[in-house]
């Protein structure tokens, strides 16, 4: 995979997801004046980090499914670990040698809430949210607001 970072300078990411895992998955009893899943609200986020010596980047994204009136009848984050080989070597004439390029998390973010779509899928088949598909996101927005960045 390229990526053209801004500047002159181009960086080739190879990658490989070496780990999907289910960190927490919570199904509450439906409310009692039922769901119109027309006004489910899907609150997505994600963390992340770095571990530089192994040259693996790990997201953990999450959502959120709840009513209108705000209450929580869902959770569910999982985490997906990326092994990006020579990482290290194309990250070490960065002025942060220990900070992944915002448009590179922004692909991994997208990758892992790609994953979480249909892991959340899985996890809710046959239930009484079997309906509540997650709807498509734009990951900037996601990463933005879980870094805490205003838009451009």
């Amino acid at each position: 995979m390229a990526k053209k970072e801004k500047g002159n300078t181009e960086f080739t990411y190879n990658f490989a997801i070496v780990k999907i895992e289910i960190v927490g998955f919570e199904l509450l009893p439906p409310p009692e004046n039922g769901i119109d899943f027309d006004k489910l609200i899907h609150e997505v986020g994600f963390d992340h980090s770095l571990d530089m010596e192994e040259e693996l980047f790990s997201v953990a994204p999450f959502v959120r499914i709840l009513t209108p009136e705000k209450q929580i009848i869902s959770r569910l984050m999982i985490a997906c670990a990326f092994r990006i080989p020579g990482l290290k070597k194309q990250l070490a004439n960065k002025q942060d040698s220990n900070e992944i390029p915002v448009q590179i998390i922004e692909i991994f973010a997208s990758i892992s809430i790609s994953t979480l779509r249909g892991v959340l899928y899985s996890q809710l088949k046959g239930t009484f949210l079997h309906d509540a598909i997650l709807p498509v996101v734009d990951p900037k927005r996601v990463v933005q607001a879980s870094l805490g960045q205003t838009g451009e």
